[in-house]
């Protein structure tokens, strides 16, 4: 075998090698547009949510371009937030200035005719159970309810345990962090962690899932959250 043919096999043997190690650990590479499929799971979403035709070509236009869109950014303000509870979540929706919806959820026990506490899933395709409640004199635990937020380009959940009790609040478990993304790419696998395990004051106890994304230009990648936040009172969720 001459030099230049070795030179040139060992140069290819190298760029493969190079490419499975990409696949194996990264996110396929962001490009200008994505596949027509991709754009279809986005305009669905977005159509589902009463988003016209026009707000959504601006939409995918702004995330072509690098930019997030204001559903998920976390110094944009709502424009209006509409909550509505269910026998198995609490769901809100929050609209934006650009016309971009965020819809954040959090899994809640349904009692059956038992008296017995079983929670369902139904905002995401994935059919996620195993919510359950128990309480006492004072206190409340609300154990392994999924927490997650759904903006049209991706989606992200965890699973927490958390407990209300006269005087204050507490986390006691977040785990399970996973995402679904429809367009663009996420830079690494989400991660999940409580912040404040304890209410103080009026200030809420938090879990945070956070997550790295890029759209679907060469830009820089983005913070991206969901939040479990508890009082004695009340437990809700955020995108920040």
């Amino acid at each position: 075998m001459n030099t230049t043919n070795r030179t040139k096999k060992i140069a290819i043997a190298t760029a493969i090698a190079g490419t499975l190690v990409v696949g194996m650990f990264s996110a396929a590479p962001a490009t200008a547009a994505t596949s027509g499929q991709d754009q279809t799971a986005l305009r669905d979403w977005f159509t589902s949510q009463g988003i016209s035709s026009a707000t959504q070509d601006a939409l995918i236009a702004k995330l072509d371009s690098g930019k997030l869109l204001d559903s998920m950014s976390q110094s944009v303000q709502p424009t209006s937030s509409t909550s509505v509870e269910t026998s198995t979540e609490l769901v809100s929706r929050s609209v934006y200035p650009d016309g971009s919806v965020a819809v954040t959820s959090l899994e809640t026990p349904e009692t059956t005719s038992a008296g017995a506490k079983a929670g369902t899933r139904s905002l995401q395709p994935q059919q996620i159970t195993g919510c359950k409640e128990s309480n006492g004199g004072g206190y409340v635990v609300e154990s392994n309810c999924k927490v997650e937020i759904a903006t049209g380009p991706y989606d992200l959940w965890f699973n927490a345990t958390y407990e209300r009790y006269t005087g204050g609040a507490q986390i006691d478990t977040a785990n399970k962090p996973n995402a679904v993304v429809k367009y663009g790419n996420l830079v690494a696998a989400p991660t999940v962690s409580i912040k404040r395990k304890k209410q103080n004051g009026s200030i809420e106890a938090y879990a945070q899932e956070h997550a790295l994304y890029k759209s679907t230009s060469l830009g820089s990648s983005e913070d991206l959250y969901v939040s479990l936040r508890v009082t004695t009172s009340r437990a809700w969720t955020t995108n920040y």
